[in-house]
């Protein structure tokens, strides 16, 4: 039987940061490619496994993976994320390229 689960919003950077994290094997990288502190990527890592009940990262000195429960969100995750930023993307693209009939008129000059 699934249980009905609705995620705070304000969580939602949080599956992005944790894609990022898994993806580079280390809180710093992604820190840094994430433009904020390895702290504050660190709370909101714990803030999202706090929001799941479940631990996602596996963190040593050295390495950081993720866990099985890390793997089965990223594996729904990352998709709709790619899909989210494309989507995004494309709509940036739409508004800065001209849309529409131009209308040249001009008159003799004798």
């Amino acid at each position: 039987m699934k249980t009905e689960f609705t995620i705070d919003p304000d969580l939602l950077p949080a599956l992005d940061a944790l894609r990022r994290v898994a993806e580079a094997g280390s809180f710093t990288q992604a820190a840094a490619a994430l433009d904020v502190s390895t702290s504050a990527l660190s709370q909101t890592i714990r803030r999202l496994e706090a929001a799941l009940g479940a631990q996602l990262l596996a963190r040593t000195t050295r390495q950081v993976s993720a866990t099985e429960a890390g793997e089965a969100l990223l594996a729904v995750v990352r998709p709709s994320l790619d899909a989210l930023y494309g989507a995004m993307a494309e709509v940036g693209e739409r508004a800065t390229e001209p849309r529409g009939a131009l209308r040249v008129t001009a008159s003799r000059v004798a």
